[in-house]
């Protein structure tokens, strides 16, 4: 204080709550010498008393204390009356000056990352509260790149007004097709001109965005729901997930076909008490969206218990039939997908015509293309639904390296090398930069993206046997000193079922290979049980991982081992013998080396082969590789050990 004071008294002074700023000397001090005290700091408030925005019935402000930090924007807020609110620091009001203005019902609440107070008779928000760099305006997204600050838009001359929409974010043809779908939505009723004396008071604006689905040539309409959903609990524990679906569908047999609901959410209607929260500006006008919008957090619960609700009407159908979210599939031996159609129609829910994998151009599963094997024996094939990602982003960076990757495995059950190849330059990207949106300018990173982008180009490994049968499976498992894999195979055919992969990180480098095994073997078992298998051939090429779970199962010997990770081994065997017995598996183990050289040549032979060269990622993705381990020891973590291999799913 003395140093402060040395040049003059302040006009104000911002502090917590320590004792010596609440201390009745300090308060005579401010008063007396006319200086406003403020007890929390601008947009940081900690441990504070702070007026907290609200947004429903009651008082626009209300009285509580900070408890915790969630993260850089924002606070949980404990009110007088006991209630836990969530809010951003744009949301709270220092308690050390007077209680805000409690504004009226017909005030809005801007959603989303407009912030400021709008005037209802059409003019701009009043941000002048608002620092230099917190004023900020909805965004247009991809799918290929996630959402980023944008500028101020600016307003196209042949749809002014439309927030959603700058000019320099959407090309041309894209802005046409954006708008079309907005005039689609306005003509089919699902946004309506708002009217106060008929809706009542509005009670938040969101923004508009756009997002370019590439897969589906489509631009949809998407409302940036970000700040509504942190008023909203989204229970996840029965959400649906993606690769547990897939597992489902892949065991559903093989006369399937799938329909899609039309326009799935924009089905769902909305109460019309709700509309006001809702509400967007299309072309100048306030409009209502009067249905379920699609990024609404508890959207996809609604749609699964519609779809529940449809579906318990009739025992027979739901027999057939496994939804994910607006994805049906009916197993047509059972029943036939026009009969679904009828049904969920006589429930006010309009369907596409189905797509059966009888057809010449399959059907989209869950992302995949699912089709009959030609020339063959009629079973059923997947592969990626479209065009593979081989090209890489043409600016590399942490965020366009990740989304590449994900486009690369992510949602393919079967990878082979491309799995570990894609974390592989993921782990590197995080090495090489410092955040996320700089341009990466590392030699070594470039030559080994253009290396994965060649050999993708040259064979893409996500493919393989759709339909999964029987209660038994065999599972491959295998550790080096870069990785630990899982390979799932058919015991009967000998096809790939599932792969995976992860990489060892830097902590558990010293660990032992042994150990690393026997983690990739625990792996495999959680694999196995989440398909339902009953009846497990686990294969590891490590003798002493082979004898250590045989005798656990077995019981004929105790765990022999006196190594400094005894425990740890322990541990692990303990955790394998109480997954085979509280899933009642029969589980055998056997050593994977001699599995493999009982192979016969025909066994290894596909219709399609590719070569797979030894230099392949390891050999030169190995940026910080262990300074014990040679190059040559690296190839057998994600790359086939011999100079050619066929190009198959696994």
């Amino acid at each position: 204080m003395k140093d402060t004071l040395g040049f003059g008294l302040p006009d104000t002074i911002v502090s917590d709550n320590g004792p010596a700023f609440i201390g009745e000397e300090f308060q005579r001090f401010t008063r007396r010498n006319g200086i406003r005290h403020v007890r929390t700091a601008p947009h940081r408030p900690v441990s504070d008393r702070v007026y907290a925005r609200g947004f429903g019935s009651g008082p626009v402000w209300s009285p509580g204390v900070v408890g915790s930090l969630l993260g850089a924007t924002m606070a949980e807020v404990r009110l007088d009356d006991g209630r836990l609110w969530r809010r951003h620091f744009d949301q709270l009001r220092s308690a050390g000056d007077s209680a805000p203005k409690n504004r009226t019902e017909t005030d809005v609440c801007d959603f989303g990352r407009l912030r400021g107070r709008r005037d209802l008779s059409g003019g701009e928000p009043d941000e002048s509260w608002l620092e230099d760099d917190q004023r900020e305006d909805p965004v247009v997204i991809s799918d290929r790149r996630p959402a980023a600050d944008a500028g101020q838009p600016e307003q196209s001359s042949e749809s002014p007004g439309v927030q959603s929409s700058p000019a320099a974010r959407l090309p041309s043809e894209t802005q046409e097709r954006f708008d079309a779908e907005l005039r689609l939505w306005i003509e089919e009723g699902w946004l309506r001109p708002y009217n106060e004396q008929e809706h009542g008071p509005v009670r938040g604006l969101i923004p508009l965005m756009a997002v370019t689905q590439e897969a589906k040539d489509k631009v949809r309409p998407v409302l940036d729901y970000r700040e509504l959903n942190e008023h909203l609990v989204a229970h996840t524990a029965e959400a649906d997930v993606c690769r547990d679906q897939l597992r489902k569908w892949r065991q559903h047999g093989d006369d399937v076909a799938v329909i899609d609901l039309k326009k799935a959410f924009l089905q769902l209607y909305v109460a019309q008490e709700l509309w006001p929260f809702q509400t967007v500006i299309v072309d100048g006008q306030r409009h209502c969206l009067t249905r379920v919008g699609f990024g609404l957090s508890v959207a996809s619960g609604i749609m699964r218990a519609v779809v529940r609700e449809v579906l318990d009407q009739s025992p027979e159908i739901a027999k057939a039939l496994l939804p994910y979210a607006d994805d049906l599939l009916v197993n047509e031996t059972l029943i036939s997908a026009e009969r679904v159609t009828e049904h969920f129609a006589a429930y006010g829910l309009s369907c596409k015509s189905p797509e059966r994998v009888a057809d010449e151009a399959g059907a989209r599963m869950l992302g995949l293309r699912v089709r009959r094997q030609s020339g063959g024996d009629g079973t059923l094939r997947w592969s990626r639904d479209g065009v593979t990602p081989a090209e890489p982003p043409g600016v590399l960076t942490r965020r366009s390296i990740f989304a590449w990757a994900g486009q690369l495995t992510s949602h393919v059950p079967v990878a082979g090398w491309l799995r570990p190849a894609a974390a592989w330059l993921k782990r590197a990207a995080n090495k090489v930069t410092k955040d996320w949106d700089s341009p990466i300018t590392d030699d070594d990173l470039r030559k080994q993206v253009s290396d994965l982008a060649r050999r993708l180009a040259e064979c893409d490994p996500a493919r393989g046997q759709w339909c999964v049968s029987g209660d038994s499976v065999t599972v491959w498992t295998d550790a080096s000193s870069i990785a630990r894999g899982v390979v799932l195979s058919d015991p009967t055919t000998g096809e790939v079922i599932e792969d995976a992969a992860w990489l060892r990180s830097d902590s558990d480098s010293d660990m032992h290979i042994n150990l690393s095994e026997l983690d990739a073997a625990l792996n495999g078992m959680n694999m196995a049980v989440a398909w339902g298998f009953k009846r497990v051939i686990l294969r590891t090429d490590s003798v002493t991982v082979q004898r250590w779970l045989t005798d656990a199962l077995t019981g004929r010997a105790r765990l022999r081992t006196k190594a400094q990770s005894e425990m740890l081994v322990r541990r692990r065997v303990a955790v394998f013998k109480q997954l085979s017995s509280e899933y009642d598996l029969v589980v055998t183990v056997d050593n994977g080396d001699d599995a493999m050289a009982a192979s016969t040549d025909d066994e290894q032979e596909e219709e399609i082969a590719c070569p797979v060269p030894t230099a392949h990622v390891p050999g030169q993705l190995a940026i910080e590789a262990p300074a014990a381990v040679e190059p040559s020891e690296l190839t057998p973590a994600v790359a086939p050990t011999e100079q050619t291999e066929p190009c198959t799913g696994g």
